[in-house]
């Protein structure tokens, strides 16, 4: 609330007074403080407000009147007084129209209202000056405003109520924060609302989280002058729709097998997954712990986040085998699983089934004392296409591992063969045989062929025995390898002493051997 003051002038050129009989004389009003001020913008906060004047009035016989100011008030009772003097009171009935008198002023006839049953009375003015004090107030207020959460990407509506709106403007300004600020310029006036669409380029805003909050404000004018501001916050959402995406998946075959281009062979070859075209939803970003993968057959792999790639070094499954692939933005959106199916073919390395070699003649009969031998093994592979085995053997004598000599390649599983013509009765020998597959796997495995069968035999020059063999060696006892050993009813394995793990072709020969590593 303000003070306002105003002056009304005596206008004659020479003093007189006011009979009742007359109606009114000319005084000019005007504003004196405050001396600038847009008179629009304010109201009284009253309809009464107080007077004064200077000691120049003087009223004559008078049993109490009043004045009326010309229709902007009425001045209270003024007692007779014939003497010069100041005169002061209140105004009532103020007028609202006085807001509108300026500093430059304006005329007003003042009157006099007889309050008293004289019927002659007078008031004169002698350069009779009046001050008027009025209280405002201000005519307007900020308007409320009201708006809805909304989604950015979508319109956002701010609503204005104001019981003087046709004769206000407004200005909206939107903010997350500094960077993502937004005003909408005065409406017109009399608009009760303003709209603006929120860019898509303020989801950068949001990079981790669903939403995020929104101040909009709202000065509220007249004309150029600022009447006040209000402010309310919304919630800006970032519509479902917004989430990480994956254009594609694809595999590629890991150290790929030569002559089996493009084809995934378990236990061989692996397997790369990579997905193409990774994006997180607009404004966000995927961190390495938020790129997954998940596959029908559990199987081992390595993440490789920069690329967007996963690596599993050996297929451990076959058939089909599905990858699924998502990631998650900051947001904690998921882009939803992309798949990839690959087909593993079952593999195995050759086995070997069965195999056969003993003595015999030259009609390949068995003989113990056979120069021949006579052999044969029965062996399987994985059946992929394209992958074939092939069987090779050769043989040599136990003391002399190193010296090999082929017998037969290119073997036939399941078919028979006899070898050699010049083997010595004496002497103990293993057919090595190795099967091999087009995929690269090999196996081999010798078997032994025993010398002539004797009870007993000592080596000549008494230096070695044998049981159920030829005695071979000096300095030691043999038994024949299909004997076995008994000591109180058991059978006795053979212990092996050695520093390290004993390998082909003598120890790893023979089921049952104990080794044993003497401690160091």
């Amino acid at each position: 609330m303000a003070t306002w003051t105003y002056e009304a002038t005596w206008n004659e050129s020479q003093n007189r007074g006011i009979p009742k009989e007359k109606s009114s004389v000319s005084f000019t009003l005007k504003r004196t403080s405050p001396a600038s001020v847009d008179t629009s913008l304010y109201k009284l906060s009253s309809t009464s407000g107080t007077f004064s004047t200077d000691s120049s009035v003087r009223t004559y016989k008078t049993g109490g009147f009043a004045l009326n100011f010309g229709g902007y008030g009425t001045s209270s009772t003024i007692a007779k007084n014939e003497s010069t003097h100041a005169i002061s009171g209140s105004v009532t009935g103020l007028s609202s129209n006085i807001l509108n008198v300026g500093t430059g002023g304006t005329n007003i006839s003042v009157s006099v209202k007889d309050v008293s049953t004289d019927t002659f009375n007078y008031i004169f003015f002698y350069g009779t000056k009046f001050t008027f004090t009025v209280e405002v107030t201000d005519k307007y207020s900020a308007s409320s405003i009201s708006a809805s959460s909304v989604n950015i990407g979508s319109n956002s509506t701010v609503s204005f109520s104001n019981p003087y709106l046709s004769d206000l403007s407004h200005s909206v300004t939107w903010a997350i924060n500094s960077s993502y600020t937004h005003t909408e310029n005065d409406t017109a006036a009399g608009v009760s609302s303003a709209t603006w669409q929120i860019p898509n380029s303020w989801l950068s805003a949001v990079p981790y989280a669903t939403s995020t909050s929104c101040t909009i404000t709202v000065v509220t004018k007249k004309g150029s002058s600022v009447i006040g501001t209000t402010s309310t916050t919304i919630t800006l959402g970032v519509p479902e729709s917004i989430k990480p995406t994956i254009t594609s998946v694809t595999a590629a075959v890991l150290n790929p097998v030569s002559g089996f281009s493009g084809k995934y062979i378990q236990n061989k070859t692996g397997v790369t997954i990579t997905a193409s075209g990774v994006s997180a939803g607009t404004g966000s970003t995927i961190s390495s712990n938020d790129f997954t993968i998940r596959m029908t057959k559990e199987e081992n792999y390595t993440k490789d986040f920069a690329n967007y790639r996963f690596t599993i070094n050996t297929l451990r499954n076959s058939g089909s085998i599905t990858f699924y692939v998502s990631v998650k933005d900051g947001r904690g959106r998921s882009s939803g699983e992309v798949s990839c199916t690959i087909s593993v073919y079952a593999y195995s390395e050759p086995s070997i089934v069965s195999t056969t070699a003993y003595r015999c003649n030259a009609s390949g009969i068995a003989s113990e004392t056979g120069t021949y031998a006579k052999i044969a093994i029965t062996a399987s592979y994985a059946a992929i296409q394209g992958n074939s085995m092939t069987i090779n053997s050769k043989y040599y004598v136990s003391t002399n591992p190193s010296a090999k000599t082929t017998a037969v390649n290119n073997m036939t599983s399941g078919t028979e063969y006899r070898i050699g013509g010049s083997l010595s009765t004496s002497s103990t020998y293993y057919v090595e045989f190795t099967v091999t597959d087009t995929v690269g796997s090999s196996i081999t495995l010798s078997v032994m062929i025993q010398t002539a069968s004797y009870s007993i035999h000592v080596k000549n020059g008494g230096a070695g025995v044998a049981f159920g063999k030829t005695s071979e060696r000096n300095n030691a006892v043999e038994i024949n390898q299909g004997w076995d050993l008994y000591y109180k009813g058991n059978v006795v394995s053979p212990v092996i002493f050695s520093t390290t793990e004993p390998t082909a072709p003598t120890y790893t020969l023979t089921v049952g051997l104990v080794w044993l590593k003497p401690v160091s």
